[in-house]
């Protein structure tokens, strides 16, 4: 049993069954996948997949439990890795970071500078991602961890916690009827079409709080997409939702962004994912500790490497730097 045998049965799964896929990704012919996927399934003495003539249809009771330990030998086999590159090159590297599309780079503008500023020689490497992709980056090793704006795990090699919680806003252009300043309120949303920049998650929750309020919400469109928001704000009387900590500093000066007054609103959060098991390299812990200072980071990778959660008992606000509106 090797790590290129693991990980073409995980790029089977990433592809849909597709075994063509799957080769094209790993960039081997599908009979070299097929091989080693054989020699795997006849060195376990059992089939990992179910198969209908030569398609693959599906995963065995034995091959379900069998990607649930070949994820988390990826994720140890990372840390090793990263442990090695670190030992080498202590003070280069690349740090890799994934966020899904309800987080903004911009939430992280002020953790990069002080990283970029003690870590000249470190390159951030950040991806946007689907968040129900986020625990197939971590065992995949595309990224040290993820941040997302809700708690997305679903595979046992992947422990999440709440960093931040922070306000959900309302924005809206210049001349806009509520672009005075004052607080919006169900009333005040409920006679405008709504975007939702925030994910669906929060969307659903904006509209459970819409609904007890008295209020059948509107929404036109749901994206994170900062300009595609801004053109609706701009080509209609349609007011978007986000969270405060996601507003792009240039629409603060051509956008009119308002606290909202609605009992019960949902918050937007930031979550952190990483491998239960990964060693995470000395880039990952000091951009965590200055993200998360709460966190304190080296103790928590220390309790993961232990087989042992620890987690905040709440998320803390957001720092005020990035979100005061």
């Amino acid at each position: 049993m090797n790590i290129q045998q693991m990980r073409c049965v995980m790029a089977i799964l990433d592809h849909n069954l597709n075994i063509t896929e799957a080769a094209d990704h790993l960039n081997i012919t599908s009979a070299g996948l097929g091989k080693q996927l054989k020699s795997l399934e006849i060195e376990l003495g059992m089939a990992i997949f179910v198969r209908h003539g030569k398609r693959l249809i599906g995963l065995t009771e034995d091959g379900g439990n069998i990607i649930e330990s070949i994820e988390r030998l990826l994720v140890e086999a990372e840390g090793i890795r990263s442990f090695a590159q670190q030992a080498r090159h202590p003070k280069f590297g690349k740090l890799r970071i994934a966020i899904t599309a309800d987080m903004s780079v911009e939430s992280l503008r002020s953790s990069i500078s002080e990283f970029a500023r003690l870590s000249p020689h470190t390159e951030i490497d950040i991806a946007v991602i689907p968040a129900d992709a986020i625990d197939r980056a971590i065992v995949r090793a595309a990224c040290h961890f993820a941040l997302s704006g809700s708690s997305m795990r679903t595979s046992p090699a992947v422990a999440a916690f709440p960093l931040y919680s922070g306000p959900l806003v309302a924005v809206v252009r210049g001349d806009h009827p509520l672009a005075d300043g004052k607080a919006a309120g169900a009333a005040d949303l409920a006679g405008y079409p709504l975007v939702a920049g925030c994910s669906a998650a929060i969307r659903r929750r904006l509209e459970d709080a819409l609904t007890s309020a008295g209020v059948a919400a509107a929404f036109r469109l749901q994206t994170t997409d900062a300009e595609m928001i801004e053109r609706q704000l701009r080509s209609t009387e349609a007011v978007a939702i986000v969270g405060a900590a996601a507003v792009p500093p240039a629409w603060r000066h051509r956008l009119v962004v308002l606290p909202i007054a609605l009992h019960d609103l949902a918050s937007f959060e930031m979550w952190l994912s990483v491998g239960r098991a990964a060693a995470l390299p000395d880039q990952a812990l000091a951009f965590l500790d200055i993200l998360a200072p709460h966190l304190v980071a080296r103790r928590l990778a220390a309790r993961l490497r232990d087989g042992v959660d620890q987690r905040p008992e709440a998320p803390v606000g957001w720092p005020q730097d990035i979100s005061r509106p």
